[in-house]
């Protein structure tokens, strides 16, 4: 199965879904649901984004910035992700970044930061 024929079946797979859990699981592991039927388990950084700007990040949670509280990052993620279906998935390339586009304009990008050659399991592609 070629990358495009992926990228197909998992927008196949998602598209509607609502987000129906978010969990740190371990330091920086994240799982995200999104109905009963998809599941991601990221360990890179992410960020909640919509027309403003950055809404919520990875990084944020834990942090209390000027806040009477730290930052929930599962609670806080759930509250913009859980109102709104998957519109569209795209993996954008080169890097192959995923991004989650929702009805209500955010997006939740999945940010790949590891070079090619660790992605070849230690095989260089030059």
């Amino acid at each position: 199965m070629k990358g495009s024929e992926i990228e197909a079946l998992l927008a196949e797979t998602v598209v509607g879904l609502q987000c129906t859990g978010v969990e740190l699981y371990a330091p920086h592991s994240w799982r995200f649901a999104f109905g009963t039927s998809f599941g991601l388990n990221v360990q890179c950084p992410w960020r909640i984004v919509n027309q403003q700007g950055i809404l919520l990040g990875s990084e944020d949670d834990g942090q209390q910035f000027s806040l009477s509280a730290p930052v929930g990052g599962a609670r806080v993620a759930m509250e913009f992700l859980s109102v709104s279906s998957i519109q569209q998935l795209v993996v954008a390339a080169p890097a192959g970044d995923l991004l989650l586009e929702f009805e209500n304009s955010s997006d939740s990008k999945y940010l790949t930061l590891t070079t090619r050659w660790a992605r070849r399991g230690g095989t260089a592609t030059h």
